[in-house]
């Protein structure tokens, strides 16, 4: 049973390390030392490896599972996590205006289009059409490349917070997914100029 931000607050060290699943290979360490770490276990090339996400409380829950996302995308890409580059927060100086990349809502409603053309049901893209316009209204004039797992949760957390628990967790899925995509596309194609 996936874990909750209550819980996750109540974990207390013991004398020796523990650990508690969230479910999808993300699991959390508990170290007797207090320290309590966000990890993925995973399989790669035949070999069980564990990936780290990030310290807790500094990563919440909700990122550690945004990352999980973004780092599956990769391992279906055939990517292990390990040979990822390490990220680096943006400076606050560095942050510039002009977006990078795509914007979002471009690829939000392109997404969809492409949802409503492969025949997805009724109900199913109602629901989608409302996700997507959430999002475009948040964060539609931001490059696709420049939304941090803040933005995300800037969105969702609310949508949690009126109890439509279902939408906030398909949202970052929705977010990541698109984003993982995009990046992967534009590394293909700076491979193919390279060539």
């Amino acid at each position: 049973m996936p874990l909750t931000d209550t819980e996750v607050k109540s974990f207390k060290p013991e004398e020796n390390r523990y650990r508690r699943s969230d479910g999808g290979g993300l699991f959390i360490d508990v170290m007797p030392s207090g320290k309590t770490v966000f990890r993925l276990a995973y399989r790669h090339d035949g070999k069980q490896r564990t990936a780290w996400i990030g310290d807790y409380p500094t990563v919440r829950l909700a990122e550690a599972r945004l990352k999980v996302s973004e780092l599956k995308l990769a391992l279906r890409g055939g990517t292990d996590p390990h040979d990822l580059p390490a990220k680096r927060e943006p400076d606050v100086d560095d942050a510039s205006s002009v977006p990078t990349g795509p914007l979002w809502r471009d690829i939000a409603r392109d997404y969809l289009m492409l949802r409503q053309r492969s025949g997805a049901a009724y109900r199913t893209l109602a629901k989608l059409h409302r996700q997507v316009e959430v999002t475009i209204e948040a964060l539609g004039d931001r490059g696709i490349t420049d939304i941090t797992a803040e933005d995300i949760l800037s969105v969702v957390n609310p949508i949690a917070e009126r109890g439509n628990v279902e939408n906030a967790h398909e949202i970052p899925y929705l977010v990541a997914t698109r984003r993982a995509f995009f990046r992967r596309l534009m590394q293909r194609s700076i491979r193919f100029r390279s060539a």
